[in-house]
């Protein structure tokens, strides 16, 4: 069983190649446009190897754009919804960390021991700094000097 030495789509119509290049420009993720152009390549002529030097991408990223193409279109070229941790607080134990911090800016331990012993859930220092960061608190380093 051989490889075949180059992939390419099969021919574009209009139509198709109106929205990738409309994709290609616009799309808000690069990494979209970068597959939208890996496909007008292909349909161009270009071959796999020469498309991964042109976006600097390995063999298998090219094939599975080209084969996302064929088999669902443009949806095929989308990033796929990716799931994550879930959050360790919900909306109302954020507000009461925020709650917290507020009480005692300068003390974030005290913040995550009065939480814990609140709502039983345990977590780190840095995870309430990424919480008061995403609620829009800042931190200043206090001076110590005594300039008068």
């Amino acid at each position: 069983m051989s490889k075949p030495s180059s992939l390419f789509v099969s021919p574009l119509t209009a139509i198709e190649r109106a929205s990738l290049q409309a994709m290609n420009r616009h799309h808000r993720h690069a990494a979209t446009r970068q597959r939208a152009h890996g496909v007008l390549l292909s349909s161009d002529g270009w071959s796999v190897k020469e498309i991964t030097a042109i976006l600097g991408v390995n063999r298998q990223s090219v094939a599975s754009w080209q084969h996302a193409w064929e088999q669902q279109g443009l949806c095929g070229l989308l990033d796929k919804p990716r799931g994550g941790r879930p959050p360790r607080l919900n909306a109302a134990e954020v507000e009461l960390a925020l709650e917290l911090v507020n009480e005692e800016p300068r003390q974030l331990k005290k913040a995550v021991g009065m939480l814990e012993e609140k709502t039983g859930k345990t977590i780190s220092t840095k995870t309430l700094k990424r919480l008061c960061k995403a609620a829009g608190l800042s931190w200043k380093r206090v001076r110590t000097s005594l300039k008068s």
